[in-house]
């Protein structure tokens, strides 16, 4: 397939990728728990001329034998060599392995000044963290696209 270019006149695209196999470990401590699944719902929005940086918005959701864990990402994202390259910032937004450990409504954990920014905890999120990501452009269309990710998070909520 001959290199695609970042069209500099805007424009919308969508991905939903999920995936069932044996993947990688979930650690929410004190329990780790082999992943049995993932979920990515990604919309980028491609900027304007070459000043205005394109973006990108995703859900994600990791399924395990404990439960799920969801959670937001916004970002920018870069075009190179047929790769978007997504990078931003992910909050835990809740799933049911996060509920049953610290509970519907999230509390900063004791011992944090009344001033101390808590990332994640102002939106109503369990904590936030950082997203990279891959989206690999196959063939023409969306459909066989393919896409890696990884998030991480420190957790700011007492159990």
């Amino acid at each position: 397939m001959p290199g695609i270019d970042d069209p500099t006149d805007g424009g919308v695209t969508n991905w939903v990728f999920r995936s069932e196999e044996s993947l990688n470990f979930l650690h929410l401590p004190p329990d780790r728990e082999e992943l049995t699944g993932a979920f990515l719902s990604v919309e980028l929005v491609r900027g304007l001329g070459e000043e205005d940086p394109d973006r990108f918005t995703a859900r994600w959701s990791l399924e395990s034998a404990q439960g799920t864990v969801t959670g937001s990402v916004a970002g920018e994202a870069r075009l190179s060599n047929n790769e978007w390259e997504l990078r931003g910032m992910s909050v835990l937004s809740g799933g049911t392995w996060l509920i049953d450990v610290y509970g519907a409504e999230p509390q900063a954990p004791s011992g944090l000044g009344s001033s101390a920014a808590v990332a994640g905890l102002a939106d109503g999120g369990y904590g936030a963290g950082g997203f990279v990501g891959t989206i690999s452009l196959n063939n023409f269309g969306p459909e066989d696209d393919t896409a890696t990710w990884q998030a991480d998070a420190y957790i700011n909520a007492a159990p």
